[in-house]
């Protein structure tokens, strides 16, 4: 009996951090990244296993404005955001999902913050596959990007002075990197001086939707939530003083 004690004892305590990572993770902003990662692996196997099956899959989840406006493939907008092009393609973008989805999921709350995110997606390859004729690009294009700008966006102006270090070394607030992304889209798309497989008009559509649902979608009672760096829960959590426990630690 006492050996059995102790063991339940050791399972209890082996159990506490991994429960008590699990309540940290974000719920909307993990699914989002999971959903992302497998739905773009999948296709990159299928890719490596067949090209033509590859090429099948590509053609029927990425976007196309001729097959969305006209044969009415409507699911596009939307799996287009989890399909992506390559490796490196989809790991940026991962990378900012996981960088600026958790503290704008915390004001937000995981429900509001999932359906802006998606509604952010659809929007921008919406505007991308209505403004094909006008801007000339009616290529194929794929990505989780005007999503990312999106909540690059929101969080710019729930977040302003939120610091960001590049290279570890040069501290700018956030608002900056924002500006000039839409800068250097803006530039690409009227200037013709871009990288054509990047989508600008995905890329504005993303930030254009952040921008009106700020304005408004956001409730009065959640904006009053916001902060220069971020939400007020969690600057209280980094901000209050350590317990007795935690510094006899």
């Amino acid at each position: 009996m006492p050996t059995g004690g102790k063991a339940n004892l050791r399972l209890r305590v082996e159990r506490q951090p991994l429960a008590s990572l699990a309540a940290r993770l974000p719920l909307a902003t993990t699914t989002i990244a999971a959903l992302t990662l497998a739905f773009s692996t999948l296709c990159f196997l299928l890719a490596a296993i067949s090209p033509q099956v590859g090429q099948v899959a590509q053609q029927w989840f990425s976007n196309s404005p001729h097959l969305v406006t006209e044969e009415l493939w409507l699911w596009q907008p939307l799996t287009a955001n989890f399909v992506h092009s390559g490796i490196i393609h989809l790991g940026v973008n991962l990378f900012f999902v996981m960088w600026l989805g958790p503290p704008l999921e915390e004001l937000l709350g995981s429900r509001r913050f999932a359906l802006f995110y998606l509604g952010a997606g659809v929007f921008a390859y919406a505007a991308f596959d209505l403004s094909a004729d006008v801007f000339g690009r009616w290529g194929q294009t794929s990505g989780s990007s005007g999503c990312v700008l999106a909540v690059a966006a929101l969080s710019a102006l729930c977040f302003p002075k939120r610091p960001v270090y590049f290279y570890g070394v040069v501290r700018f607030p956030l608002w900056w990197l924002v500006l000039l992304l839409v800068i250097s889209d803006l530039s690409s798309l009227f200037l013709g001086d871009g990288i054509p497989s990047i989508n600008n008009v995905v890329h504005l559509g993303g930030v254009a939707f952040a921008v009106a649902y700020w304005f408004l979608l956001m409730p009065p009672t959640v904006r009053s939530s916001c902060s220069s760096r971020y939400p007020k829960a969690i600057e209280r959590t980094h901000n209050q003083p350590e317990s007795q426990d935690t510094r006899r630690q």
